[in-house]
Formats: C-alpha cells, sequence, structure tokens
C-alpha cells in the first residue's frame, strides 16, 4: 500500500508538472494572440487615418476647384458686366468643314453699339420677386 501511494503522489506531482507547462503554453499563446490583434489594431487605425486624410485632402480640392469655378458664375452683382463681356467677345458656333479640310465660318457677328444698349440694373417692386425666384407669373394687382 505504501508503494502504491508513493507511486500515486508521483503520478500527482508529475500531473501538475505537465497542467503548468499547458497553462504556460496557452498564457504564451494568449499573449501572442494578444499582440497580434494588438499590431492588425494598430495597421487598420493607421490605414483609416491615412485614408480618411487622403479624402480630405481630396475634398479640400475638390472645394477649391468649385471656389474657382464659382468666381466665373453670373451673380446679380456681376450680371451687367458678363453681358457686356458677352457682347464685347461675340461666339459664332456656325461653321462647316468640308472634305478637304476647308473650314467655312458663318456670319460674322457684328459689334454692339452702346448707344443701343439698355441693360436696367434695378428691378421694380413687383418684378423682383418674380426675377429672382424665376417665376414669371404676374402677381394679381388688389
Amino acid at each position: 500500500e505504501r508503494k502504491i501511494g508513493d507511486e500515486f503522489e508521483k503520478i500527482l506531482l508529475h500531473n501538475e508538472q505537465l497542467n503548468a507547462q499547458q497553462a504556460e503554453l496557452r498564457a504564451e499563446a494568449f499573449e501572442e494572440k494578444k499582440r497580434q490583434i494588438e499590431r492588425s489594431t494598430r495597421e487598420e487605425v493607421k490605414d483609416f487615418l491615412r485614408r480618411t486624410e487622403e479624402e480630405l485632402k481630396n475634398r479640400e480640392l475638390e472645394v477649391e476647384q468649385f471656389i474657382e469655378m464659382s468666381q466665373n458664375y453670373v451673380t446679380p452683382e456681376n450680371l451687367n458686366q458678363k453681358l457686356l463681356d458677352a457682347l464685347e467677345n461675340p461666339l459664332d458656333l456656325e461653321f462647316a468643314i468640308d472634305t478637304a479640310g476647308n473650314v467655312y465660318t458663318g456670319n460674322k457677328t457684328k459689334k454692339y453699339l452702346e448707344e443701343f444698349l439698355s441693360i436696367e440694373t434695378k428691378f421694380s417692386a413687383e418684378s423682383a420677386p418674380c426675377v429672382r425666384t424665376g417665376k414669371l407669373e404676374p402677381k394679381e394687382i388688389a
């Protein structure tokens, strides 16, 4: 019986050693997995920040392009100047090209004469809301 008890103690000790080794291996595997997750998370965050910064730069460039383009828009403030510019630089899109490559232009647009030009800058109180909204329906007069 004593021999069986000693052998049992020996087996229990060996089992505890195996359990300790397995626990250590599990802890190492857990730490490695944790480091791997931290690395991948860091990489994902860096990638997200890089993409976000790139998108922000693209948006800023797009806004700058829109601002640059908007300088040529016709607004109520620059309407008269745009009309005068268009009249100063007439554009004739009527032309023909024959098979030999000769270009035949349409009628030359005549330059305007300022004495015949009348550009109104003010709207009447009744027509101003119609002009600004684009609604051309006359208001009912009470």
